[in-house]
């Protein structure tokens, strides 16, 4: 019986882990990758977007009898596009250094991972605009920093009255 493997189970090792990023990782930027799997949504080159996918599947197993079908369509993400970002990056890089077994894929996919968190970091500090949530009294304010610093907020009342500060020591957004 030939099974047949989902395209986030990229080493075919019936498991979705930091293996399978690895392999996307060392083959980041290539149009003909070693592993032609590791361009997960097969829209001719292996970037940011196949580590997405993999990362939304990390720790699903591919049933040993019941494989599901691998999906010639391109995988979508729920929600549209995905916004990469350094956190995200930084993520991946901690569980590869947690699973780092020497081995040459891992040399390169660790330096890939870390070129491109470099490229995804702010170079300049910007306060960006707020998301406001209609139906509850919250509000998300996004900024980035160019590098590590204390980040206080200040929240004033329509009136210019103080209502709370907030302190976020040495933090990178």
């Amino acid at each position: 019986m030939t099974h047949q493997f989902p395209p986030e189970d990229v080493n075919r090792d019936t498991m979705v882990n930091t293996k399978d990023l690895m392999v996307i990782a060392a083959s980041l930027g290539l149009a003909k990758p070693s592993n032609p799997r590791a361009d997960v949504n097969n829209d001719g080159i292996v970037n940011a977007l196949d580590l997405v996918i993999v990362a939304q599947h990390i720790e699903d197993r591919t049933p040993a009898v019941e494989v599901r079908a691998f999906n010639m369509a391109a995988p979508t993400l729920p929600g549209g596009p995905v916004a990469l970002d350094p956190a995200a990056i930084q993520g991946w890089i901690d569980l590869a250094q947690v699973e780092d077994d020497g081995s040459a894929v891992f040399d390169l996919g660790l330096a890939n991972l870390e070129s491109l968190l470099v490229s995804h970091m702010p170079t300049e500090t910007k306060l960006l605009l707020n998301y406001l949530n209609p139906f509850n009294p919250e509000t998300w304010i996004p900024y980035q920093l160019a590098e590590a610093t204390e980040v206080t907020v200040s929240i004033y009342s329509m009136n210019g009255s103080l209502i709370r500060t907030l302190v976020i020591p040495n933090f990178i957004a």
